[in-house]
């Protein structure tokens, strides 16, 4: 059975509100819960009873009822949400329903490509010599976004975009040294994350 990635990322919603509260959410709460109006909710909900996936009774709040189990997307990468750091217990089995859907993350239908870094010059910002930036290809900026930058000098950088008063100001990420402006910043994409993977040491 086919369903699109927002119906599972409402199936999932349904699901885990049920495991917390014990009552299925409406349609408001669902449509809140998504920042999207509940007539598209309402559409979403039609489809996935024509498909089998859920009922409800028509006029009654709270009456959605799941016919399927209910997991991740099919291709989906998900781990285990434990506890917090820094934390003074250990972390323990993970309550149910909740992970870190890698696709919900970075979502599958955005156009996104990743850089690698080189050098240390932004470990300032805790990014440093490896990391990989995952980019949302994207023109447009708003304001206080991480955003890859083209110069006209062809240097590329990795700037905070503000705009105050008509003009764009391009910050460095921590903070610190002059704001550069720019009339017309050529925008490459918008940083949505950034990805490390820690090297094994044999050390004992």
């Amino acid at each position: 059975m086919y369903f699109t990635e927002r119906q599972h990322h409402i199936l999932r919603f349904i699901k885990r509100y049920r495991e917390e509260h014990r009552v299925s959410p409406t349609l408001a709460e669902i449509a809140e819960h998504f920042a999207v109006t509940k007539a598209t909710i309402y559409e979403h909900v039609e489809q996935l009873e024509r498909k089998g996936a859920l009922k409800r009774a028509k006029f009654h709040a709270r009456s959605i009822e799941l016919l399927i189990p209910v997991g991740a997307p099919e291709g989906a990468r998900t781990v285990s949400l434990l506890s917090s750091l820094p934390s003074d217990s250990p972390p323990a089995e993970p309550p149910g329903g909740r992970d870190v859907n890698f696709g919900e993350m970075f979502p599958l239908g955005k156009k996104l490509f990743g850089l690698r870094v080189q050098g240390d010059s932004m470990i300032s910002d805790h990014i440093a010599r490896g990391d990989l930036l995952i980019i949302e290809k994207n023109k447009e900026a708003r304001d206080g976004d991480t955003v890859i930058v083209n110069f006209a000098s062809g240097d590329v950088a990795l700037k905070v975009y503000r705009r105050e008063n008509g003009r764009v100001q391009l910050h460095s990420l921590n903070g610190s040294g002059q704001a550069k402006f720019a009339t017309e910043p050529k925008i490459r994409g918008v940083v949505a994350g950034v990805l490390r993977r820690f090297k094994r040491t044999n050390a004992k």
